[in-house]
């Protein structure tokens, strides 16, 4: 039996059980939110190659706490750590950001003219504008020297950081009436805080550190909004980026009190690994209140559990390339908790399902796609199941190149190898990413949509609970977009005006008990 959703099977099976219909107070564990607020945001993408830049905004909707949350980038290879810190918002506030290429030309830089806290404190020296503070990106978390990481089995450049994913994990809040630390964060008429030193030497005291913090601050409240775009000055090409919005994402005490957060937090040192996408408690992607017993899809990892939401068996999105209006076209897929399954840094025993290979040398770690596409007139290349039935048929030798060396050139499948990749559908890439696979069309095909599958993916199983049964959810944890840039065509008097638009993906998504 397949379902649309955990919640729609326990329903079922109380009403089943009792002969009546029972009210449910709903999600309070991890659950993809419904009304953009939350307590992580997840930005599939972001890149400094070919002129972009990337802009971050993260608000703090709550006019009674101040937030604290990490900020993390994750190169685009394994997801190890490209740059991080904490930042404290008090209530109201909002917090913006670039990343952009610093001024050696290799190495991005995040830096903003913002004055809410940070801690480390950002430096005027890292920015590459005046006005503005920032820290450059590190390679430290991949090539050695990292005291958590070790060197991967990829490259040691530099250039894996331009581009990858962030991940904004709130650690909990405080009230500034209650909290000098919240306090601290808070601006005065003028617009600065009253004491970002007070932050960061509260960090530095051996007497006091991160504990600090976690006897000052409460569980994460899902009061947080973030948004991201990207922007080609040269071009005059920008567009939004969709983000993925996870609400309820620490609930160890599974009731939230927004009047009485509870005293448990994720509070951690600027320099922790810490908080992550597997830092998700209760390690389940929903709890049920019934009648006042609680019931949980429960997991053996909060990884999972976060996993769970994004499972994905197939991505759907439209392509169009050239026409009058001269589009070029980009998908993005990213696989944002990839590295807890494939990284053995992160788990001894990786591959981990529902991922195939671990990372390796020269740096990549593989899973086998197969694809198919449509015109605008219902015409294709592939039939539309086969792939799906049958991915070593020869009719799904559709292969992105360039092709992983571990594949054989008679291997009749596909393949994507990172963390974060691009699929191209012209001949220059709208991104220019360092890992874009181009997808070959058939004369005739330059507009349509396209269905990218995930054939040969092993599920991720939750525990067994008297309700629930043994759910299982296929498919890759997938998140992504399409980007299409066009330029207007006028005449060369009047300027060539460029423009972008982005298109969130669909997935197809199969749960079964």
């Amino acid at each position: 039996m397949k379902l649309s959703s955990p919640r729609a099977k326990l329903a079922t099976a109380i009403m089943v059980a009792m002969g009546t219909a029972l009210a449910s107070t709903g999600s309070l564990a991890v659950n993809l939110s419904d009304n953009g607020l939350g307590e992580v945001g997840i930005v599939p993408y972001y890149t400094v190659r070919n002129s972009f830049d990337t802009y971050i905004s993260v608000v703090n909707t709550s006019n009674q706490y101040t937030v604290a949350f990490k900020i993390r980038f994750r190169e685009s290879d394994n997801s190890r750590d490209a740059r991080d810190f904490n930042v404290f918002l008090s209530p109201d506030d909002v917090w913006t950001a670039v990343v952009t290429m610093g001024p050696d030309g290799q190495t991005p830089v995040i830096q903003t003219p913002d004055n809410s806290c940070t801690a480390p404190a950002l430096s005027e020296a890292a920015a590459t504008m005046p006005g503005m503070r920032g820290v450059a990106f590190t390679n430290i978390g991949y090539a050695g020297g990292s005291t958590v990481f070790p060197k991967d089995p990829g490259s040691e450049s530099i250039e894996r950081t331009q581009e990858g994913y962030v991940e904004v994990i709130a650690m909990g809040v405080a009230d500034p009436a209650d909290s000098s630390l919240a306090a601290a964060a808070v601006h005065g008429p003028n617009g600065v805080p009253a004491n970002c030193g007070q932050i960061t030497a509260a960090y530095l005291n051996p007497d006091q550190g991160n504990e600090a913090f976690v006897n000052q601050f409460s569980e994460p409240l899902n009061v947080l909004k973030v948004d991201a775009y990207m922007l080609r000055v040269d071009q005059g090409v920008g567009t939004g980026l969709p983000v993925t919005t996870l609400g309820n994402f620490f609930n160890p005490n599974v009731v939230e009190d927004p009047n009485n957060p509870a005293d448990d937090d994720l509070m951690q040192q600027p320099a922790s690994e810490l908080p992550n996408l597997g830092s998700a408690d209760p390690v389940s992607d929903q709890v049920v209140e019934v009648l006042g017993a609680i019931t949980d899809f429960g997991f053996t990892t909060g990884y999972d559990a976060v996993s769970s939401l994004m499972t994905a068996t197939a991505v759907i999105n439209e392509y169009a390339i050239g026409g009058a209006a001269l589009a070029k076209n980009d998908w993005v897929i990213t696989f944002p908790t990839k590295n807890f399954y494939v990284d053995t840094a992160s788990n001894p025993g990786a591959p981990v399902d529902p991922f195939e290979e671990a990372f390796k040398a020269p740096g990549q770690s593989c899973v086998n796609v197969a694809y198919n596409y449509f015109d605008r007139e219902e015409q294709f290349v592939v039939p539309p199941d086969l792939c799906t039935v049958d991915p070593t048929a020869p009719q799904c030798n559709l292969n992105f190149s360039p092709r992983p060396p571990d594949l054989e050139p008679e291997t009749p499948q596909s393949a994507i190898c990172q963390e974060v990749q691009t699929l191209s559908f012209a001949d220059v890439s709208v991104l220019g990413s360092g890992n874009n696979y181009g997808v070959p069309l058939e004369a005739g095909f330059t507009s349509g949509w396209m269905r990218l599958q995930f054939p040969a993916t092993d599920p991720i199983n939750p525990t067994t609970t008297p309700i629930q049964g043994d759910f299982t959810y296929y498919g890759l944890p997938t998140i992504g977009f399409s980007i299409k840039t066009l330029e207007n065509g006028v005449a060369s008097t009047q300027g060539v005006l460029n423009y972008a638009v982005t298109s969130p993906h669909a997935y197809t998504r199969v749960v079964t008990d």
